[in-house]
């Protein structure tokens, strides 16, 4: 079997588990069967808090110790989803512009039910599908370990909204970033979520900001010094607003529209600051069970509708014990 063929079979398989049911697709066995509650967190459940799918599946488990692992198939565009290019389409700094397979993993530890802390990292794979052709204009490795981090979570909520953020350091190991003179940052990421009585719907907003760190920038790649310093973030923020709707109990229908987005470059001066391109990502969610959750999805130009200027993927989030 081939690389290419045995990814297809991957990504394929994802969307056959999304269909089952879920006594089918139920395959972790947590430590609380086998244990009874000497791995579990005392105080209010969660979940009273966090009733969204995908929230409850990016939080990760309820047990006081647990790992949990997030998977992304980065493809390409609309009209090449399986190429080895992947366009820029928001223009962002410290883009890939290659297809990339990635795995993370976290070891996570419940403080109390409603905080923690988690520490891992990850693998990445350059354009899977292209074997170990290296992509024009990629000038990192094909496998390297990805961007290892470590955050402080805290769920809560408002009033009638559920929310969470995670704040911590994460240290660049993505070689053709590092390549390029990037150490590491220091953001906060937030995700706000109201639903709408019983219709159904879920209107939210992700924020977040972060600042980063550099080596002394230099040439890389094609690029002059300058090039470097105006794709090196020093500190950015951004608002994203989106919307859910709920199909069925497993099932929802997702978009986000990464409406602010700023970026103050290490090229230019203190008060100057870049807003990136407004696109929108669309996709259809698929909740196995509370804690494993498949995203496929597609980003696109609003005011710019070419399936070129397009980018897919697959998410999925899985947490054990």
């Amino acid at each position: 079997m081939s690389i290419r063929t045995f990814i297809m079979c991957i990504v394929m398989s994802f969307g056959f588990v999304a269909l089952a049911d879920e006594d089918a697709s139920q395959s972790t066995v947590k430590i609380d069967d086998v244990n009874g509650s000497a791995n579990k967190v005392a105080g209010e459940d969660v979940d009273e808090t966090l009733t969204n799918a995908k929230l409850r599946a990016e939080t990760g488990s309820k047990s006081r110790f647990s790992i949990a692992t997030a998977f992304s198939y980065d493809g390409g565009s609309l009209n090449a989803p399986l190429a080895a290019k992947r366009p820029n389409v928001q223009g962002v700094t410290g883009a890939t512009t290659v297809a990339d397979l990635n795995g993370t993993i976290n070891a996570k530890y419940n403080i109390t039910q409603k905080d923690s802390l988690l520490v891992g990292g990850g693998l990445r794979w350059v354009t899977p599908l292209q074997g170990s052709q290296r992509p024009e204009g990629y000038n990192g490795q094909m496998f390297d370990v990805f961007d290892p981090s470590i955050n402080y979570q805290r769920i809560y909520k408002i009033g009638s909204i559920q929310s969470y953020f995670q704040v911590g350091p994460t240290f660049y190991t993505r070689t053709n970033l590092t390549g390029e003179g990037y150490i590491a940052n220091f953001g906060i990421y937030n995700v706000n979520a109201y639903d709408i009585g019983t219709s159904g719907i879920t209107v939210g907003l992700e924020s977040g900001a972060s600042m980063g760190f550099y080596k002394p920038p230099a040439a890389y790649n094609g690029m002059s010094a300058d090039d470097v310093r105006d794709d090196e973030s020093d500190y950015n923020g951004f608002l994203y607003p989106y919307l859910e709707y709920q199909i069925t109990d497993k099932i929802n229908f997702r978009t986000v529209s990464f409406l602010l987005s700023y970026e103050h470059t290490r090229l230019h001066a203190m008060n100057t600051f870049r807003q990136d391109k407004v696109i929108q990502s669309a996709g259809i969610g698929f909740s196995i069970t509370r804690d494993v959750f498949l995203y496929p999805n597609i980003q696109f130009v609003p005011d710019q509708l070419r399936p070129e200027d397009t980018n897919v993927g697959l998410s999925a989030n899985i947490n054990i014990f």
